[in-house]
């Protein structure tokens, strides 16, 4: 439906490979817009940009302009600086950054050609009503709580003019914790968690990544941090890096996440078990259980 450029990647070895958050410096402007307009030229679909904060606020202005005169559909800012490689968050959100953008392109006209979105800060689904009252954006770009919380936007007042209401999955509570986890197993089809080892179909690079028991690869000694915060002054503690989780642990939270108050049985059970396999399991024979009640009465 779209391609978007990522030019908010941190890590080294964009440092290294000359791309994401280090092809941001104002020596590589043009090259970055150069790359918009071929490739606005190139497709039909939506060319979108994300970026970080600038050294100035007056240069982070400058550079979205750029971008958005070049065709970029979107323009997402993460309103944080690049920080180091081995530390992805330099501390809470401008999100007054984002509103001069929003600013800036309705005076200049931008905003009919290119919608801003904004990315930060939001914890629970109270901070994406914060973040766009103050900011103005079109819209939000929101990832580790949605890798925390997925139903996160199910969560918000559907009122609100800028957001288009409730995902059409959406059923809450162990339902939907259900489906959720049936479609992991789909993704996972044929690895070592869900038996099968199955071949041919191409699956192997599909199944590596979606592995999703327990002690299935060696631990990565990159994959885990210690979790540090930084005081900002309007908000409570905000991450500088998170705790890098496996793929299972990952899933888990999921699950936990959308399990509602009154699933406290089934959420018992499923902080008892270790593996995606055994909460599926829980998650089936809950199941099953409500089909029963349901035919009887």
């Amino acid at each position: 439906d779209g391609v978007d450029l990522n030019l908010g990647c941190p890590q080294r070895r964009a440092r290294t490979a000359h791309y994401g958050s280090y092809l941001t410096d104002p020596c590589d402007w043009a090259l970055c817009c150069e790359i918009v307009r071929a490739a606005v030229v190139a497709t039909t679909i939506p060319i979108t940009v994300k970026i970080r904060l600038q050294q100035t606020t007056a240069e982070t202005l400058e550079f979205a302009e750029m971008l958005a005169r070049a065709g970029a559909s979107v323009l997402t800012l993460h309103a944080r600086r690049r920080g180091r490689e081995d530390r992805r968050r330099d501390g809470a959100a401008d999100l007054t950054a984002v509103a001069a953008i929003v600013a800036r392109f309705r005076e200049v006209g931008l905003d009919e050609t290119c919608a801003v979105l904004s990315n930060g800060n939001v914890r629970c689904a109270a901070d994406v009503k914060i973040n766009l009252a103050k900011t103005q954006a079109a819209g939000l770009m929101v990832a580790e709580q949605l890798l925390r919380d997925p139903a996160l936007f199910a969560r918000v007042d559907h009122k609100m003019e800028r957001l288009a209401g409730a995902p059409k999955w959406h059923c809450g509570g162990a339902v939907l914790a259900l489906r959720y986890a049936l479609t992991c197993e789909r993704a996972a089809t044929g690895s070592a968690l869900f038996g099968g080892g199955g071949s041919g179909g191409g699956g192997g690079a599909l199944r590596q990544r979606c592995r999703l028991d327990d002690g299935s690869r060696p631990p990565d000694r990159n994959r885990r941090g210690k979790r540090a915060t930084v005081k900002d002054a309007e908000r409570d503690e905000f991450e500088r890096y998170s705790v890098w989780w496996t793929n299972h642990e990952v899933v888990l939270q999921h699950i936990g996440q959308m399990l509602g108050p009154t699933d406290g049985r089934v959420e018992a059970q499923i902080k008892r078990v270790g593996t995606v396999k055994a909460a599926l399991k829980i998650l089936r024979e809950w199941h099953r259980t409500e089909a029963g009640r349901s035919s009887e009465s």
